[in-house]
């Protein structure tokens, strides 16, 4: 029994996270948290960077920047979803409300966190969204 339960969280453990935010410091601390949960982060802000990051297999969640400069996080969540890319998303934004319920349905984002969310919050969000990967594109 106890085996059974650790290949149900195995993939868990193994998880990398792809940080997508404008702000340096907003970057480090994420994946200091993130690293602190025992997964791995690879942190972008660079458009580019995210188109190329999630064309390689391996990244398991998107914590995404709803407020950016230059880039909405909506914006690259519809990016991503026009790309085909199947990966859970995760956008943070600091009045969880102001974000439109129609957008978060279209745009398959998997979970809406405060900014700054608390580590309870965000490694609660992160995990189910992971658990609940069977995103649907259409």
């Amino acid at each position: 029994m106890i085996w059974c339960a650790l290949c149900c969280l195995s993939p868990l453990l193994k998880m990398k996270i792809l940080i997508i935010a404008d702000d340096e410091c907003v970057r480090k601390a994420l994946a200091f948290f993130v690293r602190h949960f025992g997964w791995e982060s690879q942190a972008c802000d660079q458009y580019a960077d995210i188109v190329a990051l999630l064309g390689n297999p391996g990244i398991d969640v998107v914590l995404l920047d709803h407020r950016m400069l230059g880039i909405d996080g909506l914006e690259i969540a519809r990016n991503i979803r026009d790309h085909k890319i199947r990966v859970p998303v995760v956008l943070m934004s600091p009045i969880v409300d102001s974000v439109r319920h129609d957008a978060i349905e279209s745009l398959q984002i998997s979970k809406v966190v405060s900014k700054p969310p608390s580590l309870n919050e965000l490694r609660t969000a992160i995990e189910e969204a992971f658990r609940a990967s069977s995103v649907a594109i259409d």
